[in-house]
């Protein structure tokens, strides 16, 4: 009985094993595709939306002033000095609000910021003072500069009755935020007609109304991936439209991802990798750099390319980005997105860009290190791991025949601030992530492990029961050996007397 047990038993352990093996080897992939899929698809119950509704990893946002040192001594061969004060560190909460769930797989949405000054972490306070362009007057006469004589000249007399100059000294929190009156924009508001001139801000500042404003950064319409994983993170509209209406033909498009969310195992080295960006009403580029590792995890680095910052010079396809002002590459023409402010992009420190810009300005020194765009992507999952996003505003200041001020001014791009954005993925977050990259590891492992006992256990056990009863040794009862023994045992001859 127990000799027709024990191989049963082994035969379904065997079996099992083989089973698990096969299992594990050859379904288990499928398996954990499907649920990695419905977890990093976008839906009211996948674990992405939660990360993806709240960032839960910390952001922070490092401003960098230039400080205008000779502003005085602006004339024929005038070259502007600068001194950069900073980083101001602000830390960022992002929260995505008024979520909509369409029936064609895509989610709409606005996005709230908000921005808090960390005073420990910073190196100067938002009290200091700091003298730059005067943004005003420069976008005045800018927006101006193709208009009659006698326009042109009325609002040149009202820079002299408002009692302008060239540049202006403000607080960082001014400059940043809070933002500073002008009565040159006071009488713009109230006299639009008079002026030809209109603002829809009654202060000046850089990033005015902007802090934890939910309408400021626009209406989404982003892919979900629930239809198509390889969309999703696409953004399919911005403000209900395909076109950004800032720029013209293919320029203008909206396309590529929101930096939020990417396709699993789609973000490749030889992937074009293209984001959309809301700040700069554009899409931006980027390409493969290097691999980097942050927190144990392996991913992709992208950093921008050079066309990131270009209007035609490398690449007559930039074209459509000139907006009427095509400049030497290393710059972006944000006119038409910045309400007709003068405003040029580029790298901090005009990295990358030609030589002509920091031969105009003192105090600007390009590192890579430290001004470098980069995106660093963990590939099987699609995270995005580190990023530094560095970008440099600047404005142009060139002369303006019919407003005295601007008369005699060199043409030259002059920087006022750059903004390093930060985001690390956390320990705590990048463990997790480590322990579900073995996830793919382990059932190799398992299914390998299994599969390999089970077979070994099954040929054991046809080996055992092919052995033939011949090739066995009979065993016999004790006193049948003991006679056989006493049998094969010679006898003792008797010795007679």
């Amino acid at each position: 009985m127990r000799s027709l047990f024990l191989p049963s038993c082994g035969l379904i352990l065997s079996s099992v094993l083989i089973i698990v093996g096969l299992f594990f080897l050859l379904i288990y992939p499928y398996v954990l595709e499907y649920f990695v899929n419905k977890e990093f698809q976008l839906s009211p119950t996948s674990q992405s939306f939660k990360h993806w509704r709240k960032t839960p990893i910390p952001i922070t946002l490092d401003f960098y002033l230039f400080n205008w040192t000779n502003p005085r001594d602006i004339g024929k061969d005038y070259i502007p000095a600068f001194n950069e004060l900073g980083p101001y560190r602000f830390y960022e909460t992002r929260e995505k609000v008024n979520i909509t769930w369409n029936r064609n797989g895509t989610v709409s949405y606005r996005q709230v910021r908000t921005w808090h000054f960390n005073q420990a972490e910073s190196a100067g306070s938002l009290e200091d003072v700091v003298t730059t362009v005067n943004g005003v007057t420069l976008t005045a006469a800018y927006m101006l500069r193709n208009s009659g004589y006698i326009h042109q000249k009325s609002v040149d007399m009202a820079f002299g009755f408002t009692q302008q100059r060239i540049s202006v000294s403000h607080s960082v929190r001014d400059l940043l935020f809070d933002g500073y009156t002008n009565n040159l924009m006071t009488i713009a508001n109230n006299l639009p007609k008079l002026t030809d001139l209109s603002s829809p801000f009654d202060k000046f500042a850089w990033f005015y109304l902007r802090n934890a404003s939910h309408t400021f950064d626009g209406w989404f319409n982003l892919d979900t991936g629930v239809s198509d994983m390889s969309k999703l993170g696409t953004v399919h509209a911005w403000n209900n439209k395909k076109d950004t209406g800032f720029f013209s033909g293919s320029c203008g498009e909206v396309r590529g991802f929101s930096g939020d969310l990417f396709p699993p195992g789609l973000i490749g080295k030889e992937t074009r990798l293209e984001l959309f960006s809301q700040d700069l009403c554009r899409t931006l580029p980027f390409q493969y750099s290097n691999e980097e590792e942050v927190h144990g995890l392996q991913g992709h680095k992208f950093i921008g390319r050079t066309d990131f910052v270009d209007s035609e010079s490398r690449d007559e396809d930039n074209s459509c980005f000139c907006n009427g002002e095509c400049l030497p590459s290393g710059l972006m023409n944000m006119t038409s997105c910045r309400f007709g402010a003068p405003v040029f992009v580029s790298f901090p420190h005009f990295l990358d860009a030609n030589p002509v810009y920091l031969s105009r300005v003192q105090g600007l020194r390009p590192d890579p290190q430290r001004h470098q765009f980069y995106f660093t992507v963990e590939p099987t999952y699609g995270i995005p791991i580190d990023v530094g996003a560095r970008v440099q505003l600047n404005m142009l200041m060139q002369p303006f025949s019919h407003f005295s001020m601007y008369k005699k001014v060199p043409k030259t791009v002059f920087p006022v601030l750059w903004v390093d954005q930060r985001v690390t993925i956390s320990e705590r977050l990048a463990r997790e992530l480590r322990m579900a990259l073995l996830l793919p590891t382990v059932g190799v492992v398992t299914g390998c492990s299994a599969l390999i006992t089970g077979i070994v256990l099954l040929i054991n056990l046809v080996l055992r029961a092919r052995r033939k009863p011949s090739d066995q040794e009979p065993v016999k009862p004790p006193g049948h050996v003991a006679l056989e023994q006493s049998q094969n045992q010679p006898s003792t001859p008797t010795i007679k007397s």
